[in-house]
Formats: structure tokens, sequence, C-alpha cells
């Protein structure tokens, strides 16, 4: 459940004056036209002279701004805006890294880096002004004025925040487990429980991870271990080294299921190494081929995997569908790698400490059978301990 507060929420902007003061200014004076008047914290780098080489000033800087921004958070609600070019951008993004993942953040420039990792977990706008940030011309204009309506209205409206009282199940997904995902949404819907789906795509994994340390999950079944894969072998993924950790505070059930452990998300077929041409693949978009595991990979996947479940609190379940992991491992498929899912049993079967029960199904993954009898172990978890 999402709660929301009726006063109106401070607005910050962060910008870098010296380059961008005429920019700043129209902005200030757009968002002031509502009768709010927002705070400018000014992340200049000219502003703060050092012998730091420009990467350890940058961080010095953002390092001010932050503990600025943790003492406005703490006075109540805000809304942070960054405006800028590729510094003030980089400078604003290490600034907010630690507050609220609810707190709304507007980033507003011509993103000149990647900033999937960002959007990954924390609640955050972008608005691409297409021309750069510098001039005031009339493009810029419309796109600040854009911009300008988006953060007021998110101001007046406040921060939101989610209520401990009514907490979701987390569910792990990827485009190579959808139908199991639905046979599970179809049990968790049908027996009116809540449920928060996760993308296991390098990046969605970071969002669950935050979900789990501000408790806002009830459960884990965690269907799509992909992440595994791309955090341990090779793959896009933002730094997650809880991945498959609990919150020490607050243990919840969880089920872990192989999905998506057979290989490797990688870019389109024609970037593939000669290498990687030569495994089994295949071509899921213009982007993305999948090539399947070498049986040395999976061994390294599940020692590590079956090593962070072992460190798991209380008693969890890893759920083997030993009819394929994924869309294309199964008779016939692309990618199809019965040793491969021998070897994962035979790891977890051996390395497994007490609190984690090792089930085999003869099944798929995208099975319906499957799917309802490991909720049914979810749901014996969960009610062991009335959770």
């Amino acid at each position: 459940m999402i709660t929301q507060k009726n006063t109106i929420a401070r607005i910050v902007v962060l910008v870098t004056l010296d380059t961008k003061m005429s920019e700043a200014d129209y902005l200030v004076k757009s968002i002031s036209s509502f009768n709010i008047t927002p705070t400018v914290i000014d992340i200049s780098l000219s502003k703060n002279p050092s012998k730091l080489n420009k990467s350890k000033l940058i961080s010095s800087v953002s390092k001010r701004a932050a503990d600025y921004l943790k003492i406005i958070e703490s006075e109540g609600s805000m809304v942070v805006v960054v405006l800028g070019g590729g510094t003030g951008l980089q400078i604003g993004i290490k600034a907010m890294q630690n507050l609220s993942p609810l707190t709304q953040r507007f980033l507003i420039g011509t993103f000149p880096q990647d900033v999937r990792p960002w959007l990954a977990k924390a609640n955050t706008t972008l608005i691409p002004t297409i021309v750069d940030v510098c001039g005031n011309g009339p493009i810029l204009k419309f796109f600040l004025d854009k911009a300008v309506r988006q953060i007021v209205f998110s101001a007046k409206e406040n921060n939101p925040t989610i209520s401990n009282e009514f907490k979701a199940i987390g569910l792990t997904s990827l485009g190579v487990t959808e139908k199991a995902v639905k046979n599970f949404l179809n049990l968790i819907n049908s027996n009116e429980e809540s449920v928060s789906v996760f993308h296991s795509n390098g990046y969605g994994g970071s969002g669950l991870q935050m979900a789990i340390q501000e408790n806002w999950i009830s459960g884990i079944i965690d269907l799509t271990t992909h992440e595994a894969t791309r955090m341990w072998v090779k793959g896009d993924h933002i730094e997650m080294d809880d991945r498959f950790s609990e919150n020490h505070s607050f243990p919840i059930p969880r089920v872990t299921v192989p999905g998506g452990l057979n290989f490797l998300s990688l870019g389109g077929v024609n970037t593939l190494s000669k290498t990687f041409k030569k495994r089994k693949h295949f071509i899921h978009s213009e982007s993305f081929t999948h090539v399947c595991l070498s049986k040395k990979e999976m061994t390294i996947l599940t020692t590590k995997l079956i090593n962070k479940l072992n460190k798991l609190s209380r008693p969890s379940v890893l759920a083997i569908p030993m009819g394929g992991f994924s869309s294309e491992d199964r008779s016939g498929g692309a990618i199809e790698n019965i040793e491969l899912r021998e070897i994962f049993r035979k790891i977890a079967k051996k390395r497994t400490n007490d609190l984690v029960e090792v089930i085999e199904y003869s099944d798929h993954i995208s099975s319906k059978r499957f799917a309802k009898e490991v909720y049914k172990r979810f749901s014996d978890l969960k009610n062991k301990k009335g959770d």
C-alpha cells in the first residue's frame, strides 16, 4: 500500500552554476511561478578549488552535496532535481544515491552516460532535453517547461511511502521464463495475494535487493536466477553483492529456482566471438543472443549460488525443474542441455546445508504443475512462522 502526505514537498535543484547559471535561473523562476521556492545547491567544480584530480574532485563535491541532501531529507519530504550535462549529472547521481529509494528524483539533460544502474533502485524520472543544456533556446525551454509541470505536480502530490502492513511477494522474471511467471501470477492472484515482479536482466535484481532491505517484500519466489550468469561469468549488470542474500533483521521465506541459469545473455549474434558462436545459441532479438553455458561455467555458478543459499538463516527451498531451465532449454530447443541440468542437480544435492531443501521435479520450468507444486512449497514456508 502506498500512502501520501498532504504537505508540499521541498524542491531541491542540483546544478553547476558556473556553467548553467542562465538555464538554472530559468528553471528556478518557472518553478517559483507556481508559488514554490526551490532550494538550489551549487555543485560546480570551479567553486571547489583543489589539488585533486577531476575524478576525486567529483567525488568530493558529490559527498558534500549528499551530506546536505541528507540534512534536508531529515527535515521532511523533498523532490530532487538535477539539471546538467555529463559532469553535472554524474555529480548529482552520486549525491542522491543514499537517499530514500522512494524520494522522487528528476534527471534533466542529454544523458551521455549509462543511467541504468541508477534507475534500477531509485524513484527516478528522466527528461531528455534533446538539445544541450546550454543557451535557453526555444527547444530547451520547451523541455524545461515540461519538466517543471511534472516537478511541481510531484511536490504537491508529495513523497509516497510504502506501508509495511501490506507487503508483496517478490517474483523474478525474464522473457525466457515468461510462461512460468504467468503460471505463478495466476496462482498468487487467485490466492488474493499481492506480487511485485522484478526483471532479472542484470539491473532488476538490484531493485529486488533494495526492496528486501527496505522490508517491502513478504517472501521471494526467485524463479529467474539468470543474473548469476551475468554477475559471475559474463554479461551486463550492476554490482549486486547481496543479490541472493537476506535482510538479517527481517528474514523472509524464499524459494529459489535455476530459471535462465543455463545461458549467457550476450549481444547481437554478429558481435559474438568465434568461441561463443561455436556453442549452442539462440537469437533472442537483434540485440541479445543466448549462448549455452559450458560445463565449467555451470559448475562455478552452481557452487557460488549454493554458497549464497547456505548463508540464509531460515529454511528455504531449492526447486529444480529437470525438464528444462528456460524456454529454449527443452526437448528440441535451441539451447537444450540435459547435462547442464544434471551438473546443477548433483552439486545442489551435495553442497546444500540442512536449511536448504532441494526438491527435484521432472517438469519443465514452464509447466503449470511445476508452478503449482512450487507455490505450495512456498506457502508452506510462509505458514511455518505465520508469515
